[in-house]
């Protein structure tokens, strides 16, 4: 390899590296992380005409990454669908660093495929890596600014007076200012760089050179802050109210995490944290010293803020850079120190060594929880069915979807939603109970009573379940909640899954019309068993009966005596009243040899003419 040009070398790795890449997340695909689809939805609703909001008049910044929302809505304003520009962006920045990393070591440094090997096999078959390229939020994009940063920051020092590289770092961190709120620590870890690096410069001229780099991302973080301001009305964005709560059990969950990240690295975190500590390079080399920093900052972050909760150590990805940075450099050293081995046993045991160490690493990645959930995380998928499915019933009413799948379910039904975790929502992310803290991160608000004064006209619980989190608990407890909502059963067919719709009984918009003279239900309210059960049909969602079958729905006593009207292709389906002095239950029955669906059922006022 070593007889091939530069040119060649970064080619055949960049080549092998992308292969690799492109097949370790096929292992993973179709993964989406929900949180994804909230991003998209702004970024739709942007293209839309209705600017950065989550409902109409409704302004609360339920995003963390602005400028990843922007750069997919760019895409889509040439048609690309926002999914497959997430995947684009997001594979396209996962590439990118290894090419930038492999061009910095073979044509500045002068190194052979033969020094770097070691570090391609950590990055291509590291699971974090490969999950978010197609999960769809912005990790991609700040892997690769950090990369860039790591990339610039010798050249800078090298050369502090040339404006060039002084206008790249500084763009650089006004980018990462924009893609996530805590990229300030990536800016602090640079000043404190800055400051510790020896520099010939005297200090006037140090101090300049710093303000130069770090006024651009001032700049942008203080327009974003203005934005903010002026167009949510808040300091902070919606999603830190939710997100931050940290306490005791938090702490515990962050160590958990970020030392659990640590070993799920092995053995590659050893040989990069070696590498950063036992070389001379902390001195010589400022991108050692500022990948030292930022990680004595980044982990206490970590911790603090109790890790997180999407699959593959979403978090740890921007380390694992930091770590393939280091790793394409301790190459040399990790052979040298296997060669010492070898020599002392007497035995050729080195490949079996290096065998060993790369099949632990992979092993670690497929068996690990982390990385196992994102290969069967699923279940935005059906809830892509399920808001399909209210897309095309309910799309002309447009009624209030209160969820707690903020992501899948509001993105594909593009109906007014009400977040019942609050990461949309102001007033649950700011009303916080007393025992936050002790739940799951970012699962743990909500408010039963302000839900219900919302009046919204669908209550859907994950992908179609039961009550679940705090509203959900709180509502189970609350007599108006059973009294005006009806669970109804819909099988989504695609998906095989049924799942549970709880709607607002008199809900002009998804419930029941009355008027003087007449009664007018949907079938889908007589749907609650799995036997009984909603799906589309004729392009709207319709009950189901089986041959014989019946299906019930139960109303306040009916004094009056009525006629019916029944919305069926056929005319074997029948209905009936059983009155009781309390209710009246209204009874379908299909009589046909075959299934039916029943749109709606209408019950007209028989008149009296004497």
């Amino acid at each position: 390899m070593t007889s091939l040009s530069k040119t060649w070398q970064l080619i055949i790795l960049s080549s092998i590296t992308a292969i690799v890449l492109f097949a370790h997340a096929s292992y993973y695909y179709p993964f989406l992380s929900d949180d994804t689809l909230i991003s998209l939805r702004y970024a739709a609703r942007l293209i839309d005409g209705d600017f950065l909001t989550w409902n109409n008049g409704e302004y609360v910044e339920g995003y963390s990454n602005l400028l990843w929302i922007l750069m997919n809505a760019a895409l889509a304003l040439f048609g690309m669908d926002l999914i497959v520009s997430v995947r684009l962006l997001g594979f396209i920045c996962v590439l990118l660093i290894p090419v930038l990393f492999y061009y910095d070591r073979i044509f500045k440094q002068g190194k052979t495929i033969d020094d770097l090997w070691l570090g391609a096999i950590f990055y291509s078959f590291a699971a974090p890596i490969v999950v978010w390229a197609i999960g769809g939020l912005e990790q991609p994009l700040l892997m690769l600014l950090f990369a860039f940063s790591l990339y610039l920051i010798p050249r800078f020092f090298a050369n502090l007076s040339n404006p060039k590289n002084i206008l790249l770092l500084a763009l650089t961190f006004s980018l990462m200012i924009l893609t996530r709120p805590d990229t300030p620590l990536f800016i602090v870890a640079f000043a404190a760089t800055f400051i510790l690096h020896r520099s010939p410069l005297q200090k006037t001229q140090k101090i300049i050179a710093l303000i130069k780099i770090l006024s651009f991302p001032i700049a942008a973080f203080i327009g974003q802050l203005t934005f903010r301001m002026m167009y949510y009305n808040d300091f902070l964005p919606n999603t830190a109210y939710v997100k931050i709560t940290p306490s005791g059990n938090h702490l515990l969950n962050g160590l958990e995490y970020v030392f659990g990240a640590l070993l799920f690295m092995l053995p590659f975190s050893i040989f990069a944290f070696k590498q950063l500590f036992s070389s001379d390079k902390l001195k010589s080399n400022p991108s050692y010293l500022y990948i030292l920093i930022f990680l004595v900052l980044y982990f206490p972050y970590l911790i603090f803020i109790g890790g997180d909760i999407f699959p593959a150590y979403r978090h740890m990805s921007v380390v694992m850079v930091a770590f393939f940075w280091l790793i394409l450099d301790s190459n040399h050293q990790i052979m040298s120190f296997l060669s010492s081995i070898e020599r002392f046993s007497g035995k050729a045991i080195k490949p079996v060594l290096i065998s060993c160490f790369v099949l632990l690493f992979i092993g670690l990645q497929i068996v690990n929880t982390a990385s196992r959930r994102a290969k069967h995380e699923r279940w935005e998928w059906i809830g892509k069915e399920l808001g399909l499915t209210l897309k095309q019933t309910f799309s002309d009413t447009q009624p209030l979807v209160a969820v707690t799948a903020a992501g899948c379910i509001p993105y594909w039904s593009e109906l007014p939603a009400l977040d019942m975790l609050g990461l949309n929502d102001k007033h649950i992310a700011k009303n916080r109970p007393t025992d936050v803290g002790d739940g799951m991160l970012g699962h743990e608000l909500g408010d039963a009573q302000y839900v219900l004064s919302r009046k919204p006209d669908l209550i859907i619980f994950n992908i179609g379940t039961y009550p679940t989190f705090r509203t959900g608990r709180e509502l189970e407890q609350i007599e108006k909640f059973h009294a005006e909502y009806k669970p109804i059963s819909i099988y989504l067919q695609e998906s095989d899954f049924l799942s549970k719709v709880y709607i607002r009984l008199n809900s002009p918009k998804v419930g029941i019309l009355r008027n003087d003279d007449e009664i007018t239900i949907p079938g889908y309210l007589f749907a609650d068993t799995l036997q009984a059960h909603a799906e589309m049909f004729d392009t709207t969602l319709q009950l189901k009966l089986e041959h014989l079958q019946k299906a019930y729905l139960e109303l306040p006593n009916l004094k009056d005596d009525y006629w019916f009207e029944i919305d069926s292709k056929s005319d074997e389906v029948f209905v009936s009243i059983i009155p009781d002095s309390i209710s009246s239950k209204i009874e379908i029955l299909n009589l046909s040899v075959q299934a039916n669906y029943v749109k709606s059922v209408t019950l007209r006022k028989v008149k009296s003419d004497y």
